[in-house]
């Protein structure tokens, strides 16, 4: 699990920034070196940056890997969509994201609970559509 570029930049407000071409550039040859020895059945990309990265790393490299594209799970994107679901019914509709809740309740205790809430659904309901 990592970050898709390995080198992040940091804005003058202490923000993430957008990364410069060349650590893009080495973030996919590094991921071409270690998915080629890795062979993952899964890779899970977060971002639209992440899921380019994947997408430049040859076939050969990747054709037996089962891709999961989330959304970027950043607050203010989250924020933006929580007000949308009841959270409740959401664990109601997705029992594994409430199997979690219910073992790792200091999951959700700094914070954000329904921005978390809403992204394990999400990631729940991309990763079953995404099954081979």
């Amino acid at each position: 699990m990592s970050n898709a570029v390995l080198w992040s930049a940091v804005a003058t407000n202490g923000t993430n920034a957008s990364p410069p071409p060349e650590n893009v550039s080495r973030s996919t040859g590094l991921w071409r070196d270690l998915l080629e020895i890795l062979r993952p059945k899964t890779i899970v990309a977060a971002g639209r940056k992440a899921c380019d990265i994947i997408a430049a790393i040859d076939s050969d490299v990747t054709h037996a890997s089962r891709l999961v594209p989330l959304r970027l799970p950043a607050p203010t994107n989250l924020s933006r969509l929580r007000g949308l679901f009841d959270h409740e019914d959401l664990l109601h509709r997705y029992p594994e994201v409430q199997q979690v809740v219910t073992a790792h309740p200091e999951w959700l205790a700094s914070g954000y609970r329904e921005n978390k809430i809403l992204f394990a659904c999400h990631a729940v309901s991309v990763a079953s559509l995404t099954r081979s």
